[in-house]
């Protein structure tokens, strides 16, 4: 109940409006009402509400206004009866509401159906057992809720752009949060987790060069119920785009190795956020990142580490040496498609191989590099033969230019002889 000079206040608002015909335009044709009216005659952040719904909001679009939330009587000019709590009115609800209030219609099935029958209503359900709703219900204002990661009021369905739940923005999304030392602090959390993404091969991928199908932080967490994985289904998480290298990891010694020793699959070579672009000298025994950082000397893991780096490096520095020789006789004009079609399978091997060293298998591994070292031999001869051909066209051409020249030379002194007759 708003006191005595704030009801007279709001009633003059109300009763100017109405008398000068300044009313607030209605959202997408609805009837007038009170809360519109007056807040779309204040200022600052009381006005903001009621502007925000006015930007294609999902739900103004789709006749909800804002008693759909707050509840009270909108029908009513007067502020004791339009915000009366028993006509419901909220006000501005606690954190601890705003899941109750939300899924008065998103956790109704055959009420969403109406509106978007594609989307999932069991969002409420699962928040509850997200980081966020057990902090939530364990008494902590602070945890994120509905309004953190959609908004409030101007809320823009998921699919567009300027959302803040669009793949593009949803780390900026969860940076909001994340980022802020001292509220990360106060809940044992780390808070450099938005800079170790957005240097990781996701981030980059995502937040760079635009590739919204790379995972951004609710790929991994999940949405409404986002909760860190687990020893058990972390690797079940980067199975999800990787499936051909977590195979390949299920059947390698390291998996059980792993297992025992209570290590996490993928996180233990390649981290979580602070993902790394994976590169050829992690395969050998020397580095940061090497298989070295385990094995030792001696050890059968760390001869097979030093083989299996070696067989990957003849694949590529083949590689590399046939697609120079075959650029070489393109550039001089030869016709190279077929040369271009082994260095396909060259280079398919060499990325196959980088896939297969997950089995840790050097026979395995040595096998996918063999067929691409015949590709490779394939691309490199045919690239020299066509360098070959070059010099030796450009060899007749140079023998015939000269005899052409001596012929003419030979024509002209002919010629002066027979004048000087």
């Amino acid at each position: 109940m708003l006191p005595g000079t704030d009801r007279i206040k709001l009633r003059s608002v109300i009763l100017v409006a109405i008398i000068t015909g300044l009313l607030f335009t209605p959202i997408s044709g609805f009837a007038e009402n009170s809360c519109r009216t007056c807040h779309g005659q204040l200022e600052g952040e009381l006005a903001a509400p009621v502007q925000a719904m006015a930007q294609n909001d999902v739900h103004a679009s789709r006749g909800f206004s804002c008693e759909a939330c707050h509840g009270g009587d909108p029908t009513s000019e007067d502020p004791e009866v339009s915000m009366s709590a028993q006509k419901g009115f909220l006000g501005v609800p606690s954190a601890r509401q705003i899941p109750e209030i939300c899924a008065r219609c998103h956790a109704q099935p055959e009420f969403m159906r109406q509106y978007n029958v594609g989307l999932a209503t069991d969002q409420y359900e699962k928040y509850w057992t997200s980081r966020h709703g057990i902090a939530l219900k364990a008494g902590s204002n602070e945890a994120a809720t509905c309004i953190d990661c959609h908004g409030s009021h101007g809320v823009l369905p998921a699919n567009n752009p300027q959302s803040p739940v669009w793949p593009l923005n949803v780390p900026k999304t969860c940076r909001r949060c994340h980022e802020d030392e001292a509220l990360m602090s106060r809940h044992n959390l780390p808070a450099n987790t938005y800079k170790e993404y957005s240097q990781g091969v996701h981030g980059v991928a995502l937040l760079e060069k635009n590739d919204i199908g790379a995972p951004a932080c609710n790929d991994c967490h999940g949405n409404h119920g986002a909760t860190p994985p687990g020893f058990e289904d972390v690797a079940q998480v980067c199975r999800g785009c990787h499936p051909a290298n977590s195979e390949n990891f299920l059947t390698s010694p390291h998996k059980e190795a792993f297992d025992a020793a209570g290590i996490k699959e993928c996180l233990a070579c390649h981290s979580n956020h602070l993902i790394l672009t994976p590169q050829d000298d992690w395969l050998g025994v020397e580095g940061e990142h090497s298989c070295g950082q385990c094995h030792t000397a001696g050890e059968k893991g760390y001869q097979t580490a030093v083989n299996i780096r070696q067989r990957v490096d003849s694949l590529r520095n083949r590689e590399v040496e046939a697609r120079f020789l075959v650029h070489e006789a393109e550039r001089r004009g030869i016709e190279v498609s077929q040369a271009q079609d082994y260095l396909k399978l060259a280079r398919d091997a060499l990325l196959l191989a980088r896939t297969m060293m997950h089995t840790v298998d050097e026979t395995k591994v040595g096998a996918v590099v063999d067929s691409g070292l015949v590709a490779a031999d394939e691309a490199a001869a045919s690239g020299r033969q066509g360098i070959a051909d070059f010099r030796f066209r450009s060899l007749g051409l140079g023998v015939a230019s000269i005899l052409i020249t001596i012929l003419i030379i030979a024509l002209w002194l002919k010629l002066r002889q027979i004048e000087k007759k």
